[in-house]
């Protein structure tokens, strides 16, 4: 062998690393959390990271430059450098100087079509069953079915439920629309706004606005700061 080289090594390609969990459609993974006496609840599946402002939601790496060869005469072969990953920031979040993702609002990270947002709102595209499990959310919650019976919501904000609630544990910060409560004596239901139902059947109610109810309330206890109008 009178001379050889190698080839330059081109650099590595910039990469979106993500720092909190952002549901089942993203990663998949659920995360159980384990009492003091190593009970799991099956209800809660925390799907995904509650985000709060300020807290990092994804690091951005940049792309490496690659590494420089020369031919067997001396000629410099420059290497081809990565590739920047194709991320774009969308509202609720900045990017910082460190190339990280920070979060503005209160609510759940989002990406899609390479887009990356936090987002208040949470909805649901079917029933609250063990596929979604317990909600315990900062922002607004929508379901366009059913809470199913022994499943929790618990919002800072509004909670929207277009189908019946079953016996379960509502608690919003705002105010809560649903399509009925069906609780079997063991719903119970508080906000700090104003509760809209078409019925209400078996729960227990504290309102700080008013109770507005379009056809009947049975067999239920109510107590509301403004006005109940059935």
């Amino acid at each position: 062998v009178v001379a050889s080289t190698e080839p330059a090594v081109a650099g590595e390609d910039g990469w979106f690393e993500n720092m909190v969990r952002m549901g089942s459609g993203f990663d998949g993974k659920q995360e159980f959390v384990e009492d003091e006496e190593g009970r799991v609840d099956l209800y809660t599946l925390n799907l995904f990271t509650c985000i709060s402002p300020g807290q990092i939601v994804a690091r951005l790496h940049p792309p490496q430059a690659g590494k420089d060869s020369i031919t067997v005469t001396g000629r410099v072969i420059e290497a081809q450098p990565g590739t920047p990953a194709e991320v774009k920031i969308g509202s609720g979040v900045h990017l910082n100087e460190e190339n990280e993702v920070i979060s503005d609002i209160s609510g759940r990270a989002e990406y899609s079509d390479g887009v990356i947002s936090v987002s208040e709102d949470y909805s649901i595209h079917g029933d609250v069953d063990l596929h979604v499990g317990n909600i315990n959310f900062p922002g607004n919650v929508y379901v366009s079915g059913d809470v199913l019976d022994y499943f929790d919501i618990t919002t800072e904000k509004n909670i929207a439920v277009k189908g019946t609630v079953g016996s379960c544990y509502l608690k919003a910060g705002g105010n809560i629309t649903v399509g009925g409560i069906s609780g079997q004596f063991n719903a119970y239901i508080k906000c700090n706004g104003n509760l809209e139902a078409r019925y209400i059947n078996g729960a227990y109610v504290e309102c700080m606005g008013d109770v507005v109810v379009a056809n009947e309330i049975r067999n239920s206890t109510i107590k509301s700061a403004g006005a109940i109008i059935v």
